[in-house]
């Protein structure tokens, strides 16, 4: 990971692409002036409960749970779209890139 990507914000999910012809796709809120290129991998993921420490009861962070993978297949200045990636063995789309809180990249 390069210091600009763990500098940058994560991205988010703008809008959720509901084209049943359509691979599942997600627009997200950055693009080519964030430095997002066609061909970037994402990861997609959600909060989830706040774990705490066992012996000291400590709050460690909220869970990042993971949705899934993207790729960018189109990119404009201020967004992005961003295709799945995570397929079973018969080829079919194993996991939807849903709406969530957050959005990382790689």
């Amino acid at each position: 990971m390069t210091s600009e990507q763990e500098t940058r914000p994560l991205a988010r999910i703008a809008a959720v692409l509901g084209d049943p012809d359509v691979p599942h796709e997600a627009v997200i809120n950055q693009g080519s002036n964030a430095g997002i290129k066609v061909g970037d991998i994402f990861l997609v993921f959600g909060q989830g409960a706040v774990v705490s420490d066992p012996a000291t009861g400590e709050p460690l962070g909220a869970l990042e749970v993971v949705r899934g993978r993207g790729k960018v297949v189109h990119v404009q200045e201020r967004m992005a779209t961003v295709r799945s990636i995570e397929r079973n063995s018969a080829g079919q789309t194993l996991r939807r890139v849903i709406r969530e809180p957050n959005f990382g990249g790689f």
